[in-house]
């Protein structure tokens, strides 16, 4: 699976970058298609997360060791 990341699941900016931050909701305000691949990539990053996900992952570990 794919890492999450800048221009995968977000958009990442640099802290207290206000121009940066400015130019990336801009960008993303005029680009629908975008925001929805983003959302999506998004939802998928977080299901990786999933409490039953991040449960299964210890599981798995201590059942090695």
């Amino acid at each position: 699976h794919e890492e999450p990341g800048d221009g995968r699941d977000g958009v990442l900016v640099p802290a207290l970058d206000v121009g940066a931050l400015g130019a990336a909701i801009s960008g993303l305000a005029g680009d629908p298609q975008r925001r929805a691949e983003l959302g999506t990539a998004a939802i998928a990053t977080a299901q990786r997360y999933d409490r039953e996900a991040i449960g299964a992952r210890w599981d798995s570990l201590l059942s090695t060791i």
